[in-house]
């Protein structure tokens, strides 16, 4: 789990500890990546998304997913 501090926030390092995962993974063969969110974490969310996750159909939690080759910002 990463938390990000408060004064810390905005400032991309969640962003960039997602960008090096997803690249490692690549680099070792993986096709596809996987996160869960809390509903109510709604800026957790919307960096997973921006970054090419989607949400799965489950209502009891939110798995984001990605698959392809989509470019990292």
């Amino acid at each position: 789990m990463y938390r990000t501090r408060c004064r810390r926030k905005n400032q991309g390092g969640a962003r960039r500890l997602i960008n090096q995962a997803l690249y490692y993974g690549k680099c070792h063969g993986a096709t596809r990546g996987f996160l869960a969110a809390d509903e109510q974490n709604a800026g957790a969310i919307h960096l997973y998304e921006s970054i090419g996750f989607e949400a799965s159909e489950e209502e009891s939690q939110i798995d984001m997913r990605k698959c392809g080759n989509r470019e990292e910002k």
